[in-house]
């Protein structure tokens, strides 16, 4: 019983992290979507 439910955590752990792989996160992604204000003294005209 036990080693069924093992194999079968194991199977969709990996699972997991193959499509999370896929996907392309890594930690470079989250900062994408944070985009400060730029003051008016250091934009170009």
């Amino acid at each position: 019983m036990f080693k069924k439910l093992q194999c079968f955590v194991l199977a969709n752990f990996a699972a997991m992290l193959i499509f999370i792989s896929n996907m392309g996160i890594d930690a470079r992604s989250m900062w994408t979507l944070y985009e400060p204000n730029i003051p008016e003294c250091l934009r170009e005209r």
